[in-house]
C-alpha cells in the first residue's frame, strides 16, 4: 500500500502547475514627484517585489469575478498595505488587464470607492498626474472645428459638438 505523501507527490506531478497570469513586465514603482524618501523606497523595491505584489492583486482580481474589489478589499485579501496595493492596480489599469466596473461600493471606513474587476478598459480619468494626457484646450477644439466646415451634415455635427466643448 502506498504512503499518502507518495499518492500526492505523483498526482502533482500529473498536474501541471498553475500557470501566473500573463500581466506583461512589472510597472515602474511610482513615487511621489519632488519627494526624495519616496524616491528612494521606489528605488529599494525589486523588480521581482513589484510583480509579485501584481500578481496577487491580478489573482485577487480575478478571483472575485463580476463582484470585482474595491482597494480596500483589495488590501484586506492579500494583505499588502493599501499604497502598494493602489500603485500595484494602477500599474494593472495602466495595461489595461482591470478596469473600472462603474460600480462604487462603502469601505470599512464607510466612505464610497470604485470597484475594480479584470478587463480591458480605458485608463480611468482622475487626479491628473504625470501619466494622464492633457486634453486639447478650447483654441484647439476651435481650430478643429474650423476644419470640418461644409464638408457633410455629419462634419457639421461634429463641429458644433466640438464648438460647444470649446466654450466648456
Amino acid at each position: 500500500m502506498t504512503s499518502k505523501k507518495s499518492m500526492l507527490k505523483r498526482l502533482k506531478a500529473l498536474v501541471p502547475p498553475t500557470p501566473e497570469p500573463p500581466i506583461g513586465p512589472p510597472a515602474l514603482p511610482p513615487s511621489v514627484k519632488g519627494s526624495p524618501t519616496s524616491r528612494q523606497a521606489a528605488e529599494d523595491m525589486s523588480p521581482k517585489q513589484v510583480s509579485r505584489d501584481e500578481r496577487r492583486v491580478f489573482a485577487a482580481v480575478s478571483a472575485a469575478g463580476d463582484a470585482g474589489l474595491t482597494d480596500d478589499e483589495l488590501e484586506a485579501a492579500t494583505g499588502i498595505i493599501h499604497q502598494t496595493v493602489s500603485a500595484r492596480r494602477n500599474g494593472l489599469v495602466l495595461k489595461r488587464k482591470i478596469r473600472n466596473s462603474g460600480q462604487v461600493r462603502l469601505t470599512r471606513s464607510r466612505r464610497q470607492a470604485i470597484v475594480w474587476v479584470v478587463g480591458e478598459g480605458i485608463p480611468v480619468k482622475g487626479a491628473p498626474n504625470r501619466r494622464t494626457p492633457k486634453g486639447p484646450d478650447s483654441s484647439e477644439l476651435r481650430s478643429a472645428a474650423a476644419c470640418l466646415t461644409g464638408h457633410s451634415d455629419a462634419m457639421d455635427r461634429v463641429r458644433v459638438w466640438l464648438l460647444a466643448l470649446a466654450d466648456q
